[in-house]
């Protein structure tokens, strides 16, 4: 297989959760490290985003439960999400080959989710993990009042890890210099890339409240 860079962008503000829930336990580890565990025996390198003045604070969970490897290296947040990834992706050693981005707060992706993206994004250019929305999709102006329905044909509600063949991710964020993307996807689409949409279920959620946590953690009892 090609060189596989896994970028685990851990470097949020949290203020939805209203305490760092990198660091929040599920099912006894911390948040971060479900991903770190379940990416790093398929990686050639695993590069964790972490805010400014934290290294050490990831660096210590990680060897308290016994997961540090050489694998493993570190890269700063930036101002946005697009810098944090672009952070990430300088500190990989090598240009050419797959990387997956993934959010560190989505802790029950698998790596049988990521090697089908990683397949897919070989043949494709990129892919994306992905389940159709099913609820009604209203429209509304700036004082919420409904303007209209969006059709929900052909609408995928997105989650990460989003995984592309590195070099022309590369060039794409090198093209999308300054703009407001919000997601790799977008980055890579808008520069022309296939991404290709990988069906995947609800599970993959993301912690963002407090309550999350309890889903998360019924989620792991239930596919164990």
């Amino acid at each position: 297989m090609n060189n596989l860079g896994i970028i685990l962008v851990a470097g949020g503000s949290s203020t939805r959760f209203g305490a760092d829930k990198q660091f929040a336990l599920l099912a006894g580890l911390p948040v971060f490290l479900h991903s770190v565990r379940a990416f790093l025996p398929c990686a050639t390198e695993l590069v964790l985003v972490v805010p400014s003045g934290r290294q050490e604070d990831f660096h210590a969970k990680i060897v308290q439960h016994k997961l540090d490897s050489p694998k493993i290296r570190f890269a700063i947040g930036g101002a946005t999400r697009s810098e944090s990834v672009q952070n990430g992706l300088a500190a990989l050693s090598f240009t050419n080959g797959i990387v997956a981005i993934h959010d560190a707060a989505r802790p029950l992706a698998t790596a049988e989710l990521l090697m089908k993206l990683v397949e897919a994004a070989e043949k494709f250019g990129g892919a994306a993990p992905a389940h159709p929305v099913t609820d009604t999709l209203l429209v509304a102006d700036d004082t919420n009042r409904m303007t209209g329905v969006q059709p929900r044909d052909h609408l995928w509600q997105v989650a990460t890890p989003q995984v592309f063949q590195l070099q022309p991710l590369l060039e794409a964020y090198r093209h999308a210099a300054g703009q407001p993307f919000t997601d790799d996807t977008q980055v890579f689409f808008h520069d022309g890339g296939h991404v290709q949409i990988v069906p995947d279920s609800s599970d993959n959620l993301k912690i963002t409240y407090p309550e999350d946590l309890a889903r998360a953690e019924s989620i792991l009892l239930k596919n164990k």
